[in-house]
C-alpha cells in the first residue's frame, strides 16, 4: 500500500493526472496556485463554477462545451484539490473564499456570475466573501446537485 500511496499525486503528475479537453492554466493567489480552465468568448457574460467537496474541475469537463455559447466560463481547482497547490494546515473556509475572491480579481476582472455544487454552502463563509466581492454579481449554489431526483434540485436541472 505505502508503494502506491508514493506513485501517486501532484509530485508524480504523469502518472496521476490523465488529459482532459481543455488547457488548464494556473494563477499565483500569493498564497497559492489555483489551477483552472476557460472555455467561451470573453465578450459573453463571466461564469465561474466552483466543484463541490474534494472535486476538481473535472465534474464540470462535459458541460463547459454547452456553457461556452452563452457564457465565458471558468472551471477553477480550489486548493488542494487537482492539479492546485497544497496548503497544509491551510484549508479553513476563509482561505479558500480568499483564494477565489482573487481568482476573479486577478483572473477574470469583472462582473462574475459565481455558481457551485455542494461547498460552499450558501452560509459558509466562502460565499459570504464571495457575495460581499466586488465583482461576484451573483452567487448560486447547488447542493447535491448530482442527484436529479431530488425535489430542491431538479427545476434547476430543467
Amino acid at each position: 500500500m505505502a508503494t502506491l500511496a508514493k506513485r501517486f499525486g501532484p509530485h508524480a503528475p504523469d502518472d496521476t493526472y490523465v488529459a482532459h479537453e481543455y488547457e488548464e492554466h494556473r494563477v499565483d493567489t500569493g498564497e497559492v496556485e489555483l489551477n483552472y480552465v476557460t472555455t467561451g468568448d470573453d465578450s459573453s457574460p463571466a461564469l465561474l463554477l466552483i466543484p463541490g467537496q474534494t472535486e476538481s474541475w473535472w465534474g464540470y469537463e462535459k458541460v463547459l462545451g454547452l456553457l461556452a455559447g452563452h457564457f465565458q466560463a471558468f472551471a477553477v481547482d480550489l486548493r488542494g484539490q487537482g492539479r492546485s497547490s497544497r496548503t497544509p494546515g491551510r484549508y479553513t473556509l476563509d482561505l479558500i473564499g480568499n483564494d477565489l475572491v482573487r481568482f476573479i480579481d486577478g483572473v477574470i476582472g469583472r462582473p462574475t456570475i459565481v455558481a457551485g455544487l455542494s461547498s460552499p454552502l450558501p452560509g459558509a463563509p466562502e460565499a459570504r466573501d464571495l457575495r460581499r466581492a466586488e465583482l461576484a454579481l451573483e452567487v448560486h449554489v447547488l447542493v447535491d446537485a448530482g442527484r436529479g431526483d431530488d425535489p430542491a434540485v431538479a427545476p434547476v436541472l430543467d
